[in-house]
């Protein structure tokens, strides 16, 4: 993977007052406004945290759903941190061979502790098709809360049609006319 090809992003908190709901579609559509302008990058990576606010039972939940689903297929980084290995009775929760069971499982396990799949990891989980996003790592970051950070790579040539239509594509003729 050629560094020339690679664009770091960062996600913003957003709140009622800036987009509410609309705050990580308007992300992604600066992400696509510019991605439409340069369009030699195939990979967005960066930082996506859990709060560590949730109970430990669902973090451990998460990670070891996203390190299934998700998985690294290069150690390109490693965490200095490192989140724990998913323990077995953990892993136990998924049974690795149907993605739509084991994400229901998922929000069924986070449901019965009061929580849900935080909306950058859900957003992430549903933007490419198989094997265009991959958790690279996860690590424990105690200056933010016991928050887990998680990196995550995107390979764009994975977009969904629409999701590319979206967030791409409608800067696209806005950009030949300006």
């Amino acid at each position: 993977m050629s560094c020339s090809m690679v664009l770091s992003w960062g996600a913003a908190l957003s709140n009622r007052a800036t987009g509410g709901r609309r705050g990580l579609d308007y992300l992604w559509s600066g992400i696509g406004a510019y991605l439409a302008r340069y369009p030699h990058y195939r990979y967005l990576f960066g930082p996506v945290s859990i709060s560590g606010g949730l109970p430990p039972a669902a973090r451990d939940l998460l990670v070891a759903f996203y390190r299934l689903w998700f998985p690294a297929t290069h150690p390109l980084a490693e965490s200095r941190r490192p989140y724990p290995a998913s323990l077995p009775d953990v892993l136990a929760q998924f049974g690795g061979e149907d993605y739509n069971d084991d994400l229901a499982r998922l929000k069924s396990l986070l449901g019965n502790l009061g929580c849900a799949i935080p909306p950058l990891y859900k957003q992430y989980s549903e933007v490419c098709e198989p094997g265009g996003v991959q958790f690279i790592d996860f690590g424990s970051d105690p200056d933010f809360n016991n928050c887990v950070d998680g990196l995550v790579l995107v390979d764009l040539t994975y977009l969904k049609a629409n999701r590319y239509q979206r967030y791409i594509g409608a800067h696209l003729g806005a950009q030949k006319s300006a």
